[in-house]
């Protein structure tokens, strides 16, 4: 009889550390909409030679500003674009920071997206998605994947491709000092 109670002590023990290890492995949402601000492009972190882009009157009505945290609207909107099958409902927060060279006020030779997924199980499937299309165009744009944050960063132009590893730089100091 006792040896059957301490093999049930033992079992239990053991559930209650397997459940505890198990519940601090499964890596938690680090990141959210303040994480974004801390991180971003500021004016500073412009290359030479450019400037934040200006918004087309056609785009407008989908983005209102630049640099900018997204509203829902844009998100839905522009998730499906950014890389193949893109799921909007996925995403909590997106902020984007267009850049192009002085003379084209209206270009996007640069483009950085800041994406917050809602919890780590969208994160690995959308993240999935967006290494993939990064793998088959690695020569003009970088992907950082942190948790639940992606930084996707795009050169228009293969030869712009120095400013946003530049930028990357940039943005995983301060990543990593969060």
């Amino acid at each position: 009889r006792e040896a059957v109670m301490n093999k049930r002590i033992i079992f239990v023990v053991l559930i209650v550390l397997a459940s505890i290890i198990g519940i601090n492995a499964i890596p938690a949402e680090k990141f959210s909409e303040t994480s974004i601000q801390k991180i971003r492009i500021t004016p500073e972190d412009l290359p030479e030679g450019f400037v934040y882009g200006q918004i087309p009157e056609f785009a407008k009505k989908t983005l209102l500003a630049n640099p900018w945290e997204m509203d829902r609207n844009a998100i839905n909107k522009l998730t499906k674009n950014l890389y193949p099958e893109g799921d909007s409902s996925a995403v909590k927060n997106m902020h984007v920071s267009i850049m192009t060279k002085k003379e084209r006020p209206f270009g996007y030779d640069l483009v950085c997206y800041i994406i917050i997924y809602k919890d780590m199980s969208a994160a690995k499937k959308e993240m999935e998605k967006l290494s993939t299309y990064n793998k088959f165009n690695s020569d003009r744009t970088i992907l950082l994947a942190h948790g639940n944050m992606a930084v996707f960063l795009i050169a228009q132009d293969i030869n712009n491709y120095k400013y946003i590893d530049e930028i990357k730089g940039k943005i995983e100091e301060r990543i990593n000092s969060l």
